[in-house]
């Protein structure tokens, strides 16, 4: 166009006659249905008609419909994962992972709705309740113990995208009188591939009021090593699909290596997700990894269980929150 270069790429979906329809109209639809999972695919890909795509397109409004309910009839609930120290195996604090209790389908995990929140907006109010009650959990936990407890919750970019998105923290530190300093905010590295400039302001006004940042799944998603000069991040946070690789897959433990080394020359504390093994835990905890969260110490737990066998047995031990894990039995089996 004039004297520039345009690049563009193209979704294509694709419906074909007459097994996709005989109609035009029919035809069109399909296409369109097709369409959609080509941009959930990516960019640049084709996808022909399948009548499954029509029956997951059916499922994904029906849960949509489902969900603007789900806040107003209490149908969410956030459990508990504690994150551990690898040297002490004492609690540091937990993150906050939502569940859906579906009235019709059970126990959703949040890779089942949290996309369809996402592409609906309802991600801003869910995203609000979740800051919220974990806020007022860690408060509660706080005056229990006397101990400052952290408190991880996942972040979306859509929220980081509103422009009152901290008024919504000020808000929430206000009425739970809550402590900035025991709160952190988890992100992704999707963020890079966003006008960041909003973003990284919204998270350096956070980061001022104290509290901490985190960058979850690192090395999975755009990593650009640019923009981890600018974000004011506290913390780095290792996938599982690393994790699984360690004893076994060479590519894996030194990605895992690099990036306990980068977090130490960037004053981050790392911490390792989805830790299963004794295996997993001494090479973290060799190559100087600071945290460790995963089936190996903790499941993620209800709030009640939580109160009841580890800040009764913090009271019990004078002041350390540490007991074996397999002491600990989670009441129901949740996803993470």
């Amino acid at each position: 166009m004039d004297s520039y270069n345009l690049h563009i790429s193209a979704s294509i979906g694709i419906a074909c006659f007459p097994q996709d329809g005989y109609s035009p109209e029919l035809l069109i639809k399909n296409a369109d249905i097709a369409m959609y999972e080509a941009k959930e695919q990516g960019k640049g890909q084709f996808v022909f008609y399948e009548d499954s795509l029509k029956e997951d397109i059916d499922e994904n409004m029906t849960l949509s419909n489902d969900l603007y309910s789900a806040i107003d009839n209490n149908q969410f609930e956030l459990v508990y994962q504690p994150q551990v120290d690898a040297t002490t195996q004492e609690i540091n604090g937990f993150e906050a992972l939502i569940r859906w209790h579906h009235p019709e389908r059970g126990l959703l995990a949040p890779a089942k709705f949290i996309p369809l929140a996402e592409r609906t907006e309802l991600i801003i109010p869910i995203g609000e309740w979740v800051i919220r009650t974990a806020m007022a959990q860690q408060k509660k936990w706080q005056e229990q113990t006397g101990k400052r407890l952290r408190m991880a919750v996942n972040l979306s970019t859509k929220q980081l995208k509103m422009a009152d998105f901290v008024n919504v923290i000020e808000y929430a530190l206000l009425e739970f009188d809550g402590d900035p300093a025991s709160f952190e905010l988890e992100i992704t590295e999707s963020i890079f591939m966003e006008d960041t400039t909003l973003m990284l302001n919204q998270l350096k006004q956070i980061k001022d009021m104290g509290m901490a940042i985190a960058i979850d799944d690192f090395g999975t998603e755009y990593s650009s090593l640019s923009y981890l000069k600018k974000l004011p991040m506290d913390r780095i946070k290792i996938p599982k699909t690393f994790i699984d690789g360690i004893g076994h897959n060479e590519k894996d433990e030194a990605i895992i290596v690099s990036t306990i080394v980068l977090g130490l020359k960037l004053g981050c504390r790392t911490i390792a997700e989805g830790v299963e093994t004794e295996k997993q835990l001494l090479f973290l905890k060799q190559h100087g990894c600071e945290e460790i969260q995963g089936y190996y110490f903790y499941q993620p737990m209800q709030a009640p269980k939580i109160e009841h066998e580890l800040l009764n047995y913090y009271k019990r031990s004078n002041g350390l929150i540490c007991l074996p894990a397999h002491k600990i039995t989670a009441t129901y089996q949740y996803y993470m």
